[in-house]
């Protein structure tokens, strides 16, 4: 029913957009559609600038020409046999989840005034209901986030942003709120070279009894460049020095941590470039060093929400992309993810992912776009129980596209089918095999005023 549902819905849709003829292919569900191909191809959210690449909100005013109204809208119907895979921002492993249905709205509205002044506020709201053997629950986060960005001189900018969300767990009653302020500057040295700097505060508020964390307060100091040597050449660099304290209550499974250590460091370190050999054919790479000791699941794709310690996640990747007379794209990218965790009720417990990732753009008509692409996920996981397990996954995605430069309208609409599964322990072997599925189908709207 469901799958009729969503197959309903796309047909709807594709509907619409033969009447309102409008997309400049560069909506925020543009990649999705077409293999998740984020090295090489640049678009409105994937720019290698201060703003899309480091999100610096001093890079706010020249990210686009232009005000401009965004909208997002997702639904995803997971329905794993046994396992849930969690991916984000530490892949703890696989979870006892029978279904899972996501819906999450987003809007974001950006007021530029000549070339001098920008403002930008978003919007998003997620909701996550969850069924597993036991229980019936949701996850909610509701997030806010204001920023500017002003001119101080014809090359140098200021900006500032402020974000505060909410989240929700009816499953254990664990509430949170998170404030962060952020102020950034940017200068262009010249015509090539564009440095940029920010420090953030944010201060992370649980409930009473959350996972152990009773406060957490950081400190950020981040370090951008930009090089841009005309349209060969596009490189961007940014490292983050993070400072954080924290406090921690009673748990039996974290009572290493009370009182042992509550102040450290971390260190973040990323690179993205893209070559072009010629206007037809480009490569890039993309390079990711991150050393934390604490950070949190995000509650949009994960089981439950709660901190996990002392983990570095290493991912590297390379990329090329052909354009075919500028009728079609064609791209592949090859990815490798690694996670180790020092501290873990599993102990040297890692994570390593490879993916193959291919995309296709068709151009038939100015104003219309058809995406197809495949990825294929290897995932292995070291040691459970004294174990190692093997997973894997195929995701297919679709999309379409459509322009109307005279109505300065873009709409993106796409749909993704997961399959996968994974060996799953001794333990759970009177369930059956870890099989999952899930479908995905998302809308963007841009519009420029």
């Amino acid at each position: 029913m469901r799958q009729k549902t969503l197959i309903f819905a796309s047909i709807l849709s594709f509907t619409l957009l033969l009447f309102l003829c409008s997309l400049s292919f560069a909506t925020k569900s543009r990649l999705s559609g077409m293999g998740d191909l984020s090295i090489v191809i640049e678009d409105e959210s994937n720019m290698i600038n201060l703003w899309d690449f480091a999100r610096n909100p001093a890079g706010l005013l020249n990210d686009e020409s232009g005000s401009v109204i965004r909208g997002n809208f997702l639904y995803s119907t997971e329905k794993p046999r046994v396992f849930s895979l969690i991916d984000y921002p530490y892949p703890y492993g696989f979870f006892l989840v029978e279904k899972a249905d996501i819906l999450n709205n987003g809007i974001s509205v950006v007021f530029r005034k000549r070339d001098d002044f920008a403002l930008g506020f978003e919007a998003d709201y997620s909701v996550r209901s969850i069924e597993d053997i036991l229980h019936e629950f949701e996850i909610k986060t509701s997030k806010f986030s204001l920023s500017l960005s002003k001119n101080l001189a014809p090359k140098a900018h200021l900006g500032l942003s402020l974000e505060y969300s909410e989240y929700e767990n009816s499953f254990d009653n664990n509430n949170a709120e998170d404030f962060s302020a952020k102020i950034g500057l940017a200068n262009e040295l010249s015509d090539l070279i564009q440095i940029g700097g920010a420090l953030a505060y944010e201060k992370f508020n649980p409930s009473a009894d959350f996972y152990d964390l009773t406060d957490l307060r950081s400190l950020e100091l981040t370090l951008q460049s930009f090089l841009h040597i005309q349209e060969q050449l596009k490189m961007g660099i940014e490292t983050v020095l993070a400072y954080k304290k924290m406090g921690f209550g009673w748990s039996e499974y974290y009572d290493w941590a009370r009182g042992e250590r509550n102040e450290y460091y971390s260190t973040f370190l990323k690179l993205r470039g893209i070559y072009e050999f010629s206007p037809s054919f480009s490569v890039g790479a993309y390079y990711n060093d991150n050393d934390l000791f604490v950070s949190f699941f995000d509650p949009f794709y994960d089981f439950f929400r709660f901190p996990d310690y002392d983990f570095m996640i290493r991912h590297l990747g390379v990329g090329g992309v052909y354009k075919l007379r500028k009728k079609a794209v064609i791209g592949i990218e090859y990815h490798f993810k690694d996670t180790a965790r020092e501290r873990s009720i599993f102990q040297n417990h890692r994570l390593k992912k490879e993916s193959i990732n291919l995309g296709l753009e068709i151009l038939p008509r100015k104003c219309i776009a058809f995406r197809g692409g495949y990825i294929r996920k290897e995932i292995r996981e070291i040691p459970i129980h004294d174990e190692s397990r093997k997973g894997w996954r195929n995701i297919l995605t679709f999309g379409v596209g459509y322009e109307s430069s005279t109505l300065g309208l873009s709409l993106d609409l796409v749909y993704r089918y997961t399959w996968g599964t994974v060996e799953i322990w001794e333990y759970y072997s009177r369930y059956s095999p870890g099989e999952s599925e899930r479908d995905i189908l998302a809308i963007s709207v841009k519009k420029l005023w």
